[in-house]
């Protein structure tokens, strides 16, 4: 990462993982994660709904009294 920056595009960065992993559940540890349990059919999985749940974001929209849109940055750029 000390390299000088040659190319007019964006440079990887290393992630940061600053949550813990979770634990698969069961002996065979092919069963799926526990976020993802909602079926909505035709071989789709949707993820569960974030209600009661802590998130880290940024906060973009307040509109309404019990609705917040939180911005999630998942790219790392420097």
């Amino acid at each position: 990462m000390a390299d000088i920056q040659t190319e007019s595009a964006y440079q990887k960065q290393l992630t940061i993982f600053q949550n813990r992993k979770r634990v698969l559940l069961g002996d065979s540890g092919k069963k799926k994660l526990p976020q993802y349990d909602k079926h909505i059919g035709l071989g789709f999985k949707t993820l569960k709904a974030f209600k009661g749940q802590i998130v880290s974001g940024v906060v973009t929209k307040m509109k309404t009294q019990k609705t917040t849109v939180i911005h999630q940055d998942y790219f790392h750029y420097i």
